[in-house]
């Protein structure tokens, strides 16, 4: 038996889950079933998952463990930028990034379409993206950005001080780049859209974290606190908590952002901005601050940390 001591746990709150106007109430596993396959993690790997197999074995009864709720961890935790496109650095690989670029476009038409076919209120907004640039290094990536939009064949316009200026109501961004083509969103909400309108066959166990997982003659016996799943077979979509589960260990490096919601701003302070009712900014340096403005008037800001964890080898 592996028995799991590393579970999910935010103790701290999630500005875009306390944003949403209600939460449904979560079913967690208290019983003993029986399914052909069970994914650990309802992140957006893990409701992703469930829903292409569930289409593609409409007959399968599936399942989905989630340690807290679908939508509250890391998949609901970032800027909510649904890209088409990002690349930082001239790319050492065009015909791969030509590839991973045909797939992003061809995921995020797919995505929008499930969230207008099921009416997801996550406030997707086909807005683009920002790029701004605060000194000389920014500058220099923000032209590595230009160069590789171009030789993409991507639209994109280029904005100077003035621009910059007058839409974001700061001197402080020296050059920018506008980029059409991908989406903002709510992505507390929108994961927790995609968990509430999974195929028949799929079930969601919220507030139900594995504590352990027996294997016997093929057959995997899953454990939490009030219940257990027999199963086929297991799909881990967990993120770095996986580690937990022995897989990959020591091989995660986790990727902390800190970020912060605002209040909606007054009618004056969002007269501040000359671009609109929304944006979206990305840094052009791999580690500087992403900004947005909600649709309902809130700032938005993270800024991206590496946190380095050593864990003994077993």
């Amino acid at each position: 038996m592996s028995k799991i001591s590393n579970i999910p746990k935010h103790d701290d709150s999630n500005g875009w889950w306390e944003t949403m106007p209600s939460h449904s109430p979560a079913q967690r596993l208290t019983t003993h079933k029986r399914y052909r396959t069970a994914i650990i993690g309802a992140g957006i790997c893990g409701v992703s998952v469930a829903r292409r197999l569930g289409e593609l074995r409409p007959t399968e009864q599936i399942a989905i463990l989630e340690a807290e709720r679908a939508g509250y961890g890391a998949s609901g935790r970032n800027a909510g930028f649904m890209l088409n496109m990002h690349s930082h650095g001239e790319p050492k690989e065009l015909g791969v990034l030509r590839r991973n670029t045909q797939m992003w476009l061809t995921g995020l038409q797919h995505l929008r379409q499930i969230v207008r076919d099921f009416q997801i209120q996550c406030d997707w907004s086909d807005w683009g993206r920002l790029y701004g640039s605060a000194g000389s290094d920014g500058e220099i990536h923000l032209d590595e950005i230009a160069t590789t939009l171009e030789s993409l064949e991507m639209p994109f316009e280029r904005l100077d001080h003035d621009r910059m200026r007058h839409d974001l109501g700061t001197d402080f961004y020296l050059r920018g780049l506008f980029a059409p083509g991908n989406a903002l969103v709510n992505p507390a909400a929108m994961v927790s859209g995609l968990a509430q309108t999974l195929p028949e066959n799929v079930d969601v166990f919220e507030d139900s974290p594995v504590i352990a997982i027996d294997r016997d003659a093929g057959q995997f016996r899953i454990s939490t606190s009030e219940g257990q799943l027999e199963v086929d077979q297991v799909v881990l979509a967990a993120g770095v908590f996986m580690q937990a589960f022995g897989v990959a260990r020591n091989r995660y490096v986790p990727m902390a952002t800190y970020a912060s919601l605002t209040e909606p701003l007054t009618e004056e302070h969002r007269n501040t901005f000359g671009i609109g009712n929304e944006f979206g900014l990305l840094a052009s340096s791999e580690n500087g601050a992403t900004l947005r403005l909600t649709r309902d008037g809130r700032l938005f800001c993270s800024q991206q940390i590496l946190v380095c964890s050593r864990q003994s080898p077993r």
